[in-house]
């Protein structure tokens, strides 16, 4: 899990390679994960029918998501107030959640834990959020890079 004060500056790989590939590592745990706890070899994750130029597979992978300030090619996370939800789909180029909390931002770092592989986190900008619940809310939002933390 992302562990850091909101006084700490992450720095952002904007490369559209490097989200691909943290996609796809993402896509690999989770059917790793499933097949370890079912005891069943299972399938990839759902591939949708697609308008879009890029698939998006259906999923149910939990997430932590993190309000943070953009400042270019690093991000400052704004508060210690994390969100936990759902990935509902995912694709090269973005995601569809369900969460818990309102963001205080358009910008998101949306955090993965792999099977046995640490986390892999991914700056996103919310293009768009339904509030339906008290606890819940639906959003959707495009990658704009891999989050490491700046040295």
């Amino acid at each position: 899990m992302l562990t850091t004060s909101p006084d700490t500056v992450l720095e952002v790989v904007k490369n559209a390679r490097a989200i691909s590939r943290t996609v796809s590592e993402i896509l690999r745990s989770e059917t790793a994960a499933m097949a370890e706890f079912s005891g069943t070899k299972q399938r990839s994750p759902f591939r949708r029918r697609e308008r879009r130029s890029v698939h998006r597979w259906s999923v149910k992978i939990p997430v932590t998501i993190f309000s943070v300030m953009s400042l270019g090619r690093r991000v400052k996370q704004l508060d210690e107030v994390i969100a936990v939800g759902l990935a509902r789909d995912i694709s090269p180029r973005g995601i569809g959640l369900s969460y818990d909390q309102p963001m205080r931002s358009q910008f998101v770092i949306v955090e993965f834990d792999l099977f046995g592989q640490g986390t892999r986190q991914l700056l996103t900008e919310l293009r768009w959020v339904k509030h339906c619940d008290e606890y819940e809310f639906h959003g959707g939002g495009k990658f704009l890079g891999v989050v490491k933390e700046a040295h």
